[in-house]
This record gives structure tokens, C-alpha cells and sequence, in this order.
């Protein structure tokens, strides 16, 4: 087998504290190219405390520079220790570009799990999230005659916009993330709703508590979880929405937790309510349907293309909590319809797994390589 050097960017890796589903996505796949004899480096920003040089599962991170400034410095640090000793270098885009194809000789791909679009009027400060939504087409620019990787079939059709093309772009959705558990996990006694995931201000998190206020009244003992690492500012807005709305019994912010934890909430859960305004995938959508566990979502790119409407799931209109508290009721209050989304959600999630997803990613590499 020809051993590959494979080189990544990206601005986090598995290990920041704002690490989300696309650094998932990265690491489960590199540590599989690794584990099949394969040479991967990853080339990302440094945080505080982390290590400048460290292996993670095989894998050797490079961090250097910050948010901003890593963007400067890993093209340095490239030119320095890996200009001609790699035979593919996999350029992953994350709002800001590389630029790979200006400084890197041979085989680049590029890989975006999720366009910026509407998430930076919500992460943003105005002026500049205005000013990035107009230049981030004209990224794209540089990429349009290297390869590219994507999770969706909504994230293709974005990138068609913006004048790639299509017999360029392979979709490989994300894998199946479980860890092993020794028995069935049982759903709760009374009627839990889940959301697990990053807290930031994209996913709008306060539309789901606003829905609850009136699923109480048709269901009493609902409860609602929010986990997840996130902003505390945000967390304290949505503990605040919560107690203004009187819904403090009813719902629970409880910050980070453990794969394990996040595992036995999503198992025990009747329903996981997912809210963005955009994402690349619904990693966390899979990962509950493989627990039994049907979504509720709305209806953007990304979490359509992960819930199957009125099969493994729901979609609503994007913002509209009037229609989420209803589809929440729906699902809650009718036992035949939430098993049939269940059983249909187990069978759902059969379709993906890490093994697939990364031999895929390695046939597009030694495509091109």
C-alpha cells in the first residue's frame, strides 16, 4: 500500500474549546488515515494552554499563531517544514480561507463542512458580518479549479452559487460517533426534549425556550436540556428568557458535558430540537437517531439534509417557535408517531459510519494525489 503524507489546515483542531462538528469531522477522519498507514500532520491556531507540537490519536497538530494570526503564520510554517514533502494538502475552510492554491505546489482539496453566510450576523458585530458576507463569494475565486469536499448536498448547491463547479465537488457526509455502552439506554419517565451542542448565538437557542413556554401548557411536565460548551454571556441570556418566562422548572442549562453523558441525554431524550440557522450537517441529529431519538430542526441547509422530514424527523420554518412548540406537542402526545420517527431514525442512521466516511475522503485524495 502507498503510504500518503497528507497535510491539513485548519484554524482548531479535536482539542480547542471551541471546537464544533467539523473538527470531528477532521479528526475521526485523520486518525483513521493514520491508523491505515498513512502520515497526517495538522497545521492549526494556538490557545491558551496547548502544547506549540503534540501527536493526538497518531496525528501530529502544529499549533501556532491565534484566531487571526494563524492565518499568517501556518503559509510560514509550510513553506519552513513542508513545502515538496507532502502529497496532498487538505485545505479546510472555516469562514477564512487558506488560500493554499497560491502558495502550494501540487495536489490541494479543498474541504468545507459549512458556509458562513446568516451565522455571522449572529457571531458578528455588524459592520463586519455585513463586509464578510459580501466578500466571502470572492474567496472562492482562487478554488475553482482544485477539488472539493462537503458534507451536504445544501453545502454544494452554496458553492455552486458561488461559481464552483459541480463535477468538482464530492459530497461525504459525516460519520457516527457513538461510544460503547453496556446496556440499553431507557427514555425518561416524563417527556424530555434535548439539545445538545455548541451554545453561540447562530444556533438561536432562545426560539426553542420561547417554544416551551407554550409547550407547558399542553404538556406540564415536558422539561427541556441544553448542553453544551458555549459563550457564558449567551448562557446567561438564555437562563435569564428562561426565568422571565417562568419556565425555570422546566428548563435546564447544564453546560458542557462528557461523551458519555452526552450519549445517555440523547438516548433518554423523547426528542432532540435542533435550532440553527445553518449548518453544514447535523452531526448531532445522527448520533440521536442511532439512539431511537427523532429530530425536530429547522428547516435550513445542513439539518435537512440530516433529518429526513416526517420520517426520522421534523422541519419547521427556520426562527418560527409558534411551529416548533407544535411539532414538539405533536411528537410528544402521540406515541405512534414518535415511534415510527424512532424506528425509522435507528434505520436512518445505519447509512453513515467514521470507516466509510474517511475511505471515501482517501479515494478523493488518492484521486488527485
Amino acid at each position: 500500500m502507498e503510504r500518503l503524507r497528507i497535510l491539513v489546515f485548519n484554524w482548531k483542531d479535536i482539542t480547542h474549546p471551541n471546537a464544533g462538528g467539523a473538527e470531528v469531522y477532521t479528526h475521526e477522519v485523520a486518525k483513521r488515515f493514520v491508523k491505515w498507514g498513512h502520515e497526517v500532520n495538522l497545521i492549526c491556531g494556538a490557545y491558551h494552554g496547548a502544547k506549540t507540537d503534540e501527536y493526538i490519536d497518531g496525528v501530529r497538530v502544529h499549533r501556532t499563531g491565534g484566531r487571526i494570526r494563524v492565518y499568517l503564520d501556518a503559509p510560514l510554517l509550510y513553506m519552513r517544514d513542508f513545502l515538496f514533502r507532502v502529497d496532498a494538502v487538505i485545505d479546510e475552510i472555516n469562514t477564512i480561507p487558506w488560500f493554499t492554491p497560491l502558495y502550494v505546489p501540487g495536489k490541494k482539496i479543498a474541504f468545507v463542512h459549512q458556509l458562513a453566510r446568516e451565522v455571522l450576523f449572529y457571531e458578528l458585530p455588524p459592520i463586519l458580518s455585513s463586509q464578510l458576507y459580501k466578500i466571502e463569494p470572492k474567496f472562492y475565486k482562487f478554488y475553482r479549479n482544485i477539488p472539493f469536499v462537503t458534507v451536504s448536498e445544501s453545502t454544494k448547491n452554496m458553492l455552486e452559487k458561488f461559481r464552483i463547479p459541480s463535477k468538482h465537488i464530492r459530497i461525504i457526509p459525516n460519520g457516527l460517533n457513538l461510544v460503547n455502552v453496556n446496556e440499553k439506554i431507557r427514555k425518561s419517565e416524563s417527556p424530555l426534549i434535548i439539545y445538545v451542542g455548541r451554545v453561540v448565538k447562530f444556533k438561536i437557542l432562545q426560539t426553542a425556550i420561547k417554544a416551551m413556554a407554550k409547550v407547558v401548557k399542553e404538556i406540564s411536565s415536558a422539561k427541556f436540556v441544553i448542553a453544551g460548551r458555549g459563550y457564558e454571556d449567551y448562557y446567561s441570556e438564555l437562563r435569564q428568557l428562561a426565568s422571565r418566562l417562568n419556565l425555570s422548572k422546566n428548563v435546564e442549562l447544564i453546560g458542557s458535558v462528557s461523551a458519555e453523558e452526552k450519549q445517555r441525554l440523547l438516548g433518554s431524550a423523547w426528542v432532540l430540537v435542533y435550532t440553527s440557522v445553518l449548518e453544514g450537517w447535523g452531526q448531532t441529529v445522527i448520533e440521536a437517531n442511532a439512539l431511537g431519538t427523532p429530530a425536530i430542526a429547522y428547516d435550513v441547509p445542513g439539518l435537512r439534509d440530516a433529518v429526513v422530514d416526517g420520517e426520522t424527523g421534523i422541519l419547521v420554518p427556520c426562527g418560527n417557535s409558534e411551529a416548533l412548540a407544535d411539532a414538539i406537542v405533536n411528537v410528544l402526545s402521540d406515541d405512534g408517531l414518535r415511534k415510527k420517527l424512532s424506528n425509522n431514525a435507528v434505520k436512518w442512521s445505519m447509512n453513515f459510519s467514521w470507516d466509510k466516511t474517511a475511505n471515501k475522503f482517501l479515494q478523493v485524495i488518492k484521486g488527485f494525489a
